[in-house]
């Protein structure tokens, strides 16, 4: 039996790095007015990817997250995130 807690993905910590369970869109452009080119303009976080947030807002009642992966900035909303196992990437403990 797992004692891990479960992490709710519309409360993530800013500063903090978590590891998704799936596949997961990474909108390259603001989503506050984005154009139907700024849409289309999306990279995927793999499963297993590492993501840190940078901030967190809401806009039109869903929580959006700017986070950076693999050295790319951008917004995750966090309903992408539903139905995930999300995991708090730790810290290495430095010797």
């Amino acid at each position: 039996m797992s004692t891990a807690t479960a992490i709710n993905p519309t409360e993530l910590e800013t500063g903090k790095a978590y590891h998704v369970s799936r596949e997961t869109p990474l909108m390259l452009a603001d989503p506050v007015d984005p154009s139907i080119e700024d849409i289309e303009k999306v990279d995927y976080i793999p499963k297993g990817g590492v993501f840190t947030v940078l901030e967190s807002f809401t806009l039109r009642n869903k929580i959006w997250y700017r986070a950076v992966w693999n050295s790319r900035e951008g917004w995750i909303n966090s309903i992408a995130l539903l139905g995930q196992h999300l995991a708090e990437k730790k810290k290495k403990k430095k010797r």
